[in-house]
């Protein structure tokens, strides 16, 4: 720092060498070394962080090299880690594509096993002559031996050519109700046969008409009514039957008036078609489902047995005449003949007494 002459000379600024007092030069220079400091002081924190941030690049170029090095074996670790996860969500998909395609299947077979089962059916009408009506009656046939068994005491009759069999319920030896049935043997649920029950029933002034269907409709699960009349699957009839007589022979127990009778009728075709009822009745319609189901599956089996036995019946029987052929032949000084064994002949089963 310059200093000043003594003596009459005055003192000039460091920086610009403006004149100056003594007081004047001496605040002056006290600022200056104050900046020079300053200045001195934010060199070195320069210098310091110049030095820290080369530092931190170099330790910043070390971990990345460090992570490429590492970077194969951590996703070899994420890999192994990951692989049973993986490898069950992969399992679930394919399970849950697996059950959707099943479903899929499933819903494709049951319309083509009922687009067989009509074909079917249609073939054994052409075959025997006959149409769902007449194979309907033949049906109201066999429904009027079962009603017979089932209620001896009742009159049931096949009504001609409408195609009715009327149930003419007996107590005490004299008629208290009459049910009139029409049998359909349909792969639908169709409103005409329904229509045509409702008719029979109101001309017979019955008690209840009911129609017994073999098809099939939408909300229809065995049990229903419609327009006033009880629609049941075969294998419902009768629980069904049993409650409409018990019904009858309750009302007249009770005496109740034929315009009376009319109204409990009404609420019984409601209570029938109510889940409290209708929960049992399915319940017994699904079992004799499954036991037919169960007889149809051991009649299956026994033919496969038969036609297993019938197989080795005509083998052994077959070989047997080889053998003895061959034994002719050899006491003729001939030789044995290589023969071919026969094409089986088809198992016959006796056709149904019935």
């Amino acid at each position: 720092m310059p200093r000043p002459r003594t003596g009459s000379e005055r003192f000039r600024c460091p920086v610009c060498r403006k004149p100056l007092t003594r007081r004047e030069f001496e605040k002056a220079t006290g600022v200056w070394e104050s900046k020079k400091e300053h200045i001195q002081h934010l060199e070195q924190e320069t210098r310091r962080l110049q030095a820290a941030k080369s530092s931190l690049e170099r330790q910043k170029s070390r971990l990345v090299q460090r992570a490429k090095r590492l970077r194969p074996t951590i996703e070899r670790q994420v890999r192994a880690e990951m692989r049973p996860v993986l490898k069950e969500k992969t399992k679930a998909a394919a399970e849950a594509a697996k059950q959707a395609e099943k479903k899929r299947s499933e819903r494709l077979m049951a319309g083509q096993r009922e687009k067989v089962g009509r074909l079917e059916q249609r073939l054994r009408q052409m075959e025997k002559g006959t149409t769902p009506q007449t194979e309907g009656l033949e049906y109201e046939g066999r429904l009027v031996h079962a009603l017979q068994r089932e209620f001896p005491s009742d009159e049931i009759k096949h009504a001609g050519k409408n195609g009715d069999v009327l149930h003419t319920i007996r107590f005490e030896r004299k008629q208290i109700g009459l049910i009139v049935y029409e049998c359909k043997r349909v792969p639908k649920v169709k409103t005409p046969h329904i229509e045509q029950t409702r008719r029979a029933k109101n001309s017979r002034e019955a008690d209840f008409g009911v129609l017994v269907t073999t098809g099939k409709k939408k909300g229809f699960d065995g049990i229903g009514s419609e327009s006033g009349v009880l629609i049941v699957t075969p294998q419902g009839v009768i629980p069904l039957v049993s409650l409409l007589r018990s019904n009858l022979v309750e009302l007249d127990k009770a005496k109740v008036i034929k315009g009376q009778r009319a109204l409990v009728a009404n609420r019984l075709v409601e209570h029938i078609t109510s889940p409290q009822f209708k929960n049992p009745i399915q319940d017994v319609i699904q079992r004799t489902r499954d036991l037919e189901d169960t007889i149809k599956q051991e009649a299956r089996e026994h033919v496969r047995t038969w036609e297993k036995r019938w197989s080795h019946y005509q083998a052994i029987s077959w070989e047997s005449a080889l053998l003895q052929r061959n034994m002719e032949l050899i006491l003729r000084g001939k030789q044995p003949e290589p023969l071919r064994p026969p094409k089986p002949a088809p198992l016959a089963l006796p056709e149904s007494t019935k």
